[in-house]
């Protein structure tokens, strides 16, 4: 008996210390936190504040309040809010309270008020695991003098399988909860970005908030304006006005991630040093460079949101670089692409972009497991975003084509096409085009002897098609072609994969284009001259 009575002492006692933290974890969580951000620059005055900045899960309301004097304009998650005011924000899959403050030296600053969600901290979950080792332990002793009276009753095998069942069961348990607290910890506290989307935020979160690219109509999918470096429009770089300043003579270089500058900082982009090159070597203060680049868009992308997007900007002149993504339109099944089928002479490269996302699991281990055993599809992958076209499944041959076969059958007929509307539709709105050649390292010693940077020999054939025929298309319409490989010398350091400059190589192409265009009297003193 005095047995028995000790066992269950520490059951209760290990039941009022679970108890206890449940308890102050629940008076934390009720707890409101208020959370206010203040700041003064120049004459522009900033107040934002939260009444409580936690909330428990990502569905749950919050509240906003901010007071803003002197600015020019004030955006809440990209929507213009007057100077003051309170926003209280509900059901919002991606909780997000992002300030972008425009200053009336026409610069802007994001300010953020952090919003903390109970359910994602490692705090919360390292409280629950104990808890439930605590609940889990009080059981077992609570227990243990019965389950011994059963065990002294009963053969040795029941003894031996109890034990091993019990000591299974909490070494699993805590095996489990250590791994999964000790991960969420680490991507939580040390982990880059990229950790945190693979790992820690939601499918919702990552598209809505973190992802370069998001869904939009007629285009299927362009720059994320929520994502770091891109601005209220969508575009990489600083903020842009859809009505073009008087005397600017504005550039607007469109293609994918080549143009984008994919790998690099926003400054770096040859779109970026291709502006400060213009202004700063040969004196155009009146340019101003807008990079409309999208990464993944292949000539078909770039047309549709060239019309339905870029020419709101009315562009003086347009430069297009690209071709890779096209080549790769070419290796698909020719049943959808040559065949008379709904889909005749369009790119399935992609598939279509989702209208909703995949769950992803909430714990951190089981998502690193899945995803680096290859069961889960990478979250911030532009494939997490995509889903198959239903009708290709109706006009795929099903046949095994080699590469040379595809090159074959596959023409650069339809990227030609696309090529040739662009030009047509911007000389429609007299819009000055430049197309420029697609370079890429052809040599291992251009790539520190590494094979991997260098592209396959019907891909290189691919790319010098395409090459050709937009020339071809540049001559017959009468717009600027730059011949950029006569000029870009590959050299080690250009390159870090197969068709993406570092720094170096995109300095070199800004410098390349600033010459050509000036060279070539492209560039007007302003716009509204002859």
């Amino acid at each position: 008996m005095p047995k028995r009575r000790s066992s269950h002492r520490i059951a209760l006692s290990l039941f009022i210390f679970s108890l206890l933290i449940a308890s102050v974890l629940f008076v934390v969580i009720s707890i409101p936190h208020p959370v206010t951000i203040q700041e003064t620059v120049d004459d522009v005055t900033i107040t934002l504040e939260t009444p409580d900045h936690l909330i428990f899960s990502i569905e749950d309301c919050f509240t906003l309040n901010w007071d803003v004097s002197g600015a020019d304009d004030i955006l809440l998650n990209r929507l213009e809010v007057e100077p003051v005011g309170s926003q209280t924000i509900c059901e919002n899959r991606a909780p997000q309270s992002t300030f972008r403050i425009y200053f009336p030296d026409n610069s802007d600053e994001n300010y953020t008020v952090p919003i903390l969600v109970v359910e994602r901290e490692i705090e919360f979950w390292f409280a629950v695991t104990l808890i439930v080792l605590g609940l889990i332990f009080a059981i077992i002793f609570f227990l243990s003098p019965y389950v011994g009276l059963v065990i002294r009753a009963n053969p040795r095998l029941f003894r031996i399988t109890a034990q091993i069942v019990v000591a299974s069961v909490i070494s699993l348990v805590i095996v489990v909860g250590v791994l999964e607290v000790a991960l969420r910890l680490y991507f939580r506290t040390f982990g880059t970005e990229e950790d945190r989307q693979l790992y820690i935020y939601t499918g919702d979160e990552i598209q809505n908030q973190t992802s370069r690219l998001v869904g939009a109509p007629y285009v299927q999918f362009t720059t994320n304006p929520n994502f770091a470096g891109h601005n209220a429009l969508g575009y990489r770089g600083a903020r842009t006005a859809i009505e073009k300043p008087a005397d600017t003579y504005r550039i607007v270089t469109i293609g994918a991630s080549t143009t984008y500058g994919f790998g690099l900082t926003e400054r770096q982009t040859y779109p970026r040093q291709l502006q400060d090159i213009l202004r700063e070597d040969y004196g155009y203060e009146n340019v101003e460079v807008v990079n409309a680049g999208v990464p993944s868009y292949t000539s078909f992308e770039v047309l549709s949101n060239f019309q339905f997007r870029v020419l709101e900007l009315d562009p003086d002149l347009i430069i297009y670089y690209g071709g890779k993504n096209d080549v790769d339109s070419r290796f698909q099944d020719p049943g959808c692409f040559n065949e008379p089928t709904p889909l005749y002479g369009l790119s399935t490269y992609h598939g279509l972009w989702r209208t909703q996302f995949a769950e992803l699991p909430s714990s951190v281990l089981q998502r690193y497991i899945g995803i680096n055993t290859g069961q889960l599809t990478i979250p911030n992958s532009i494939e997490f975003a995509l889903t198959d076209i239903p009708i290709e499944d109706e006009c795929d041959t099903g046949k095994k084509y080699s590469e040379d076969e595809l090159l074959t059958l596959n023409s650069t007929h339809f990227a030609e096409r696309n090529i040739r509307n662009l030009i047509i539709l911007a000389q429609a709105h007299d819009i000055d085009v430049m197309v420029s050649e697609f370079v890429h390292p052809t040599a291992l010693d251009q790539v520190r002897d590494d094979p991997n940077m260098l592209m396959s020999p019907q891909t290189q054939q691919a790319i010098a098609d395409i090459n050709v025929a937009y020339r071809q298309i540049a001559e017959d319409l009468g717009v600027y072609y730059y011949a950029l490989g006569d000029d870009f010398v590959v050299e080690e350091g250009d390159f870090w994969t197969i068709v993406h400059v570092t720094k170096q190589g995109a300095e070199k192409q800004a410098t390349l284009y600033a010459r050509y265009l000036v060279e070539n009297n492209i560039i007007l003193s302003t716009p509204d001259s002859d």
